[in-house]
């Protein structure tokens, strides 16, 4: 059962890092706002789609 714990913190800590370097990317990179918003429901329809359901 640790093992699983384990396990589960250690994806959460790689998801989150991951997040943040996205989003700081998203603020960082010079594009429109319009752009941007389809970006993100872009990755947000993606992580959806392929996150592991309980």
């Amino acid at each position: 059962m640790a093992d699983c714990i384990n396990s589960r913190h250690f994806q959460r800590m790689i998801g989150t890092t991951l997040g943040l370097v996205t989003a700081t990317l998203l603020m960082l990179v010079p594009m429109t706002i319009e752009v941007k918003i389809i970006l993100v429901v872009i990755i947000y329809v993606v992580v959806e789609y392929f996150m592991p359901r309980n």
